[in-house]
């Protein structure tokens, strides 16, 4: 649906989105071959609209500032980070999880 969001929307080419095809990576057995697996779907405007309206929805609430509350605990790295706005390096002890979580929040900013 997003996809279909982005190509609708690009004004430089006139094309409209029916219809997709995934391509998975990862090989499954069939019939004791190894293949790769494709699915074909069709892509409806009532499903367009939902993501479409996610899509703002999401947004608007970043440009607010506006994220998951978290757990609410004191020495919580990800709510201090969200809820009180504390810099990134404020916190002394950070993990690779809490790389991974902090590096992917700042990129939105």
């Amino acid at each position: 649906m997003f996809y279909k969001l982005l190509i609708d929307n690009d004004k430089k080419y006139p094309w409209v989105m029916r219809s997709g095809i995934m391509d998975f990576v990862e090989q499954q057995k069939e019939n004791g071959q190894d293949v790769f697996k494709r699915t074909t779907f069709d892509i409806h405007s009532e499903e367009t609209e939902f993501v479409g309206d996610q899509l703002v929805s999401a947004y608007s609430e970043i440009k607010a500032h506006i994220f998951t509350p978290g757990c609410g605990e004191e020495d919580c790295k990800w709510c201090n980070f969200v809820t009180r706005n504390m810099p990134v390096h404020a916190f002394t002890e950070m993990g690779e999880d809490d790389d991974d979580i902090l590096g992917a929040s700042l990129q939105l900013e």
